[in-house]
């Protein structure tokens, strides 16, 4: 597999593009999977192709010009490729400023003074050669050691799952489902791996559109067994929540600030989803309006039965979640819409080290806040009217399909 380098970028003025161009193309030579905005073809979902593009890529470049201060989209990718790093310190992020763009004038704009940016180290260069010089120069170590493994990317698990599962299935079958959710031309034009089929659907599966998907789903079920697709549907449906709904884990993952968080929803599923969504690898636990008498001796209950830990005291299975959540490794907890109030607030005063994930209907203006009785708003947009019912009506049409096929 290919090295994946991810580059982000504003090139609103020519010196830009060619700067752009000139690393781009310095970085291909090299043999490394460039992934770039330029390669997106028409009808693509771009911002879908994006997000996927920042879950798989071994290392990032983010090209700053005189103006990605000022875009919205670099910003965004910025923020995204630091809770890369938050989930793995083997990530390269490469900060490369080009002449006229001064490292303290990053860290004041507006937007990217949260971003701690000033903690990774930037590449200074005069000229777009010293530039590729100086990238390929710190990704060579890397390289090195992701040639013996592949790292454990939020969404590298996820693929490697569905691989793994579609290796009884016929070639027929798969090119079949590879008909339904990337033509041919997408294949020769924005992948590089043609020859792995396998490797190829699976990826494609994690970010297709729903008829594309429901399509290539129908396909596999004629050959896979109900519990294979059952399993596929579990590694893809997380993947349909929108990347940008799941800054709360992000940021609870990046500072350790094991806060209550409300997400502006009505179903628990999408709160345990966007959990998911944010690393298959976190923790998570669901609780529902049984939790109102006793509700931390119920999470505890929760965390027993899920450990294997039914021998240990509350005091005993406490400590254990206190050193995990101090190691950076918490247990989610995802509290229903039917909790109560009363119920929360204990749970937060009893178990502070504990992030919780609260689904609080929709009183809420946008999705996510911080905070459950006095949210701090972020400024996340709200999400799209029904789609949340569309979501879970796309995951019943998933089930259905396997029922048939069964």
């Amino acid at each position: 597999m290919p090295y994946r380098v991810f580059i982000s970028h504003s090139t609103k003025n020519e010196v830009a593009k060619q700067w752009l161009c000139a690393i781009a193309e310095r970085l291909e030579n090299e043999s490394l999977r460039v992934l770039l905005d330029r390669k997106l073809l028409i009808g693509d979902d771009w911002a879908h192709r994006l997000h996927t593009w920042i879950g798989i890529c071994h290392a990032a470049v983010i090209l700053f010009s005189p103006q990605s201060t000022d875009s919205d989209w670099v910003l965004k990718e910025a923020t995204l490729l630091q809770w890369r790093q938050s989930l793995d310190p083997r990530f390269l992020l490469l900060p490369v400023t080009m002449p006229g763009v001064e490292q303290q004038d990053i860290a004041q704009a507006k937007g990217f003074s949260t971003l701690q940016l000033s903690q990774t180290q930037f590449l200074a260069a005069n000229d777009a050669e010293m530039a590729a010089d100086a990238i390929i120069d710190k990704l060579r170590p890397a390289i090195r050691k992701a040639s013996n493994t592949e790292k454990e990317f939020p969404l590298i698990p996820a693929r490697r799952g569905i691989q793994r599962l579609l290796e009884g299935v016929s070639t027929n079958t798969i090119e079949a489902a590879l008909d339904e959710v990337v033509t041919e031309d997408a294949q020769s034009q924005v992948f590089l791996d043609r020859d792995n089929q396998k490797l190829l659907l699976a990826e494609e599966l994690l970010h297709a559109e729903p008829a594309a998907f429901e399509g290539a789903f129908t396909v596999l079920c004629d050959e896979l067994s109900q519990d294979q697709a059952k399993r596929i549907l579990e590694i893809v449906e997380p993947c349909w929540i929108p990347i940008e709904f799941v800054e709360a884990v992000t940021l609870l993952i990046q500072h350790g600030d094991y806060a209550a968080w409300a997400i502006n929803a009505n179903k628990r599923r999408i709160g345990m989803l966007c959990v998911k969504r944010c690393s298959g690898r976190l923790l998570l636990h669901e609780i529902d309006n049984t939790a109102a008498v006793d509700p931390v001796g119920r999470i505890l209950n929760e965390i027993k039965a899920a450990d294997g830990g039914w021998d240990l005291t509350n005091a005993q299975c406490i400590s254990r979640l206190k050193s995990k959540a101090n190691k950076g490794h918490p247990e989610f907890v995802v509290l229903g819409p039917d909790v109560p109030a009363e119920a929360r607030a204990e749970i937060r005063q009893e178990l502070p080290f504990v992030p919780v994930l609260a689904v609080l209907g929709n009183p809420l203006p946008r999705p996510i806040a911080r905070g459950i009785d006095e949210p701090e708003l972020n400024e996340n947009p709200g999400f799209e009217d029904g789609f949340e019912d569309q979501l879970m009506c796309r995951a019943q049409d998933a089930r259905d399909i396997i029922r048939q096929k069964g």
